[in-house]
């Protein structure tokens, strides 16, 4: 599935008009028949609709008109402080025709919402940016303080179609109904915490929907595309083998979280290189898993060419998770990088990313960091990241010298982006915010590596199925009592999941 922001829905909206076979007045009939139809499910005995002076507020008065037809008993409430677009204008002339009550102040939008109908949210449409103020910042005000059900138009009023901020007031919608393809708004913090249910509803004729680029939001189909299969001949060399070089004293469960991970992710064979000393703790717990000892001063010329060479069967490389922040750790990051395989950087590795910017401009690399380590990648402060993620990661990949440079950026809704893809990630929650998850995830991006998915894709399969997994362990596990290794038990469920294509 495709997201797009507000330029590029009016572009594609553009193309259908100057095509002839269609019409906005057309284009409006469609969607505000769209939005009475997901309304008419609800079987409201009144619906109170709240109309925009724009063509999302034409969208609100066409649903108006369809739902009186359907003999539901309709007020309209036409928030217009300037100037009205045409259509709008052709839709409100309509609408006299009909028994629809107009409300004419703020006082009686009040009343109105103490008589319990449901919301009609077409106030403001994907075109809205900044904060709403004033008279409009009333009418949201007074509509989330009823606390009734709101369906809004395209997207819920004072959310930004294209990066989710919501700067002062927004519409609470129970479900939001949007029009041809969803908005990226929809899905990004916070203004995902307002859209509710989205529903997507064909208005523009299809044939113009092809070929759109946009955001990618991956369904539990499209992951199950994206899996990799076994031949019947596979040995665990030919399904793809993850070499992983974490942990140190004090930091074993990250290692050992990664390893597993990466297993539970289908990798045919992995190998974790540790300190020779940590050995015990490995064995006891990583039966599947091969164990190369490295010693404390893992950088002498005969321990660097050793490594070296056994990482040539592997596919790809994860490193980081549980490493001390060292001189060798820097020195190793920095060979290692020069191997040319795939690699996932992760936790300690990322404090060295700057340094590989000159060294690495064509491999595949996929970086990991939570908003406290992308402050530190980027030089941008905490609050900036989480009112402008989605910008502050585009803005950060665009900008940097590598050519194949995918970012995950952690947290709710988490990003995958590269320079020439992006992704929004649905699923997965708080749950997650528990140590060690990252460590799996790692793990799971580098088998996917491993298995063949380049480098964006295993990215993003990694993160949809790390999610998912939580999703599913919450079922039986509540968030405050999930941790790191419940995600273990839970991978396979979740793969399996995606195989079925079932739904969640």
């Amino acid at each position: 599935m495709i997201a797009v922001g507000p330029d590029e829905m009016k572009r594609v909206e553009s193309r259908a008009v100057r095509s002839g076979k269609v019409t906005l007045d057309e284009l409006m009939e469609k969607a505000g028949r769209a939005l009475a139809e997901e309304v008419l499910k609800e079987n409201p005995e009144e619906v109170l609709v709240v109309s925009g002076s724009g063509n999302n507020g034409g969208d609100g008065l066409v649903a108006a008109r369809i739902l009186v037809s359907h003999g539901i008993k309709v007020k309209v409430f036409l928030a217009f402080q300037r100037k009205v677009s045409p259509l709008t204008q052709k839709k409100m002339r309509e609408l006299k025709t009909t028994p629809v009550v107009f409300l004419n102040s703020i006082q009686e939008l009040k009343d109105s919402l103490s008589r319990k109908p449901l919301v009609v949210d077409a106030l403001f449409g994907f075109g809205f940016r900044g904060k709403l103020e004033g008279f409009q910042a009333e009418i949201v005000e007074a509509i989330n303080e009823s606390k009734l059900s709101v369906f809004s138009a395209d997207i819920p009023s004072g959310v930004e179609a294209e990066s989710g901020r919501v700067s002062g007031l927004a519409c609470r919608a129970k479900v939001t109904v949007t029009f041809s393809l969803p908005k990226t708004g929809l899905y990004l913090w916070p203004g995902c915490n307002y859209a509710g249910e989205v529903r997507v509803k064909e208005v523009v004729p299809p044939e113009f929907l092809e070929g759109v680029k946009g955001v990618e939001i991956l369904t539990l189909a499209e992951a199950k595309k994206l899996l990799p299969s076994r031949l019947k001949e596979a040995n665990k060399w030919s399904v793809g083998g993850v070499l992983v070089i974490a942990g140190s004293e004090g930091m074993t469960g990250a290692a050992i979280l990664t390893v597993k991970g990466a297993q539970k992710a289908g990798a045919g064979i992995v190998k974790l290189a540790s300190l020779a000393k940590l050995a015990p703790i490995f064995a006891s717990t990583l039966i599947e898993a091969l164990f190369l000892p490295l010693k404390e001063k893992y950088l002498a010329g005969r321990e660097i060419a050793f490594l070296r060479k056994e990482a040539e069967r592997f596919r790809s490389v994860v490193i980081g998770p549980g490493l001390k922040d060292s001189a060798e750790t820097r020195n190793l990051v920095r060979e290692v990088i020069k191997w040319g395989k795939p690699v996932v950087l992760d936790a300690t590795a990322l404090v060295y990313f700057s340094e590989l910017l000159s060294e690495a401009l064509s491999l595949p690399i996929v970086i990991t960091p939570h908003e406290g380590e992308f402050s530190r990648l980027s030089g941008l402060s905490l609050a900036y990241i989480r009112e402008n993620r989605w910008q502050a990661a585009v803005d950060f990949v665009n900008s940097c010298p590598l050519k194949n440079l995918v970012l995950v950026l952690k947290g709710y809704r988490s990003l995958i982006v590269s320079k020439k893809r992006k992704a929004i990630n649905l699923t997965g929650g708080p749950a997650l915010a528990s140590a060690g998850t990252g460590d799996v995830l790692a793990g799971m991006i580098g088998a996917f590596l491993a298995q063949g998915l380049n480098h964006f894709e295993a990215a993003q399969l990694g993160v949809y199925l790390h999610g998912l997994a939580s999703d599913l362990a919450l079922r039986e596990i509540d968030e405050l009592s999930f941790c790191a290794s419940d995600l273990l038990t839970y991978i396979p469920r979740a793969i399996l999941q995606a195989r079925s294509s079932s739904l969640l």
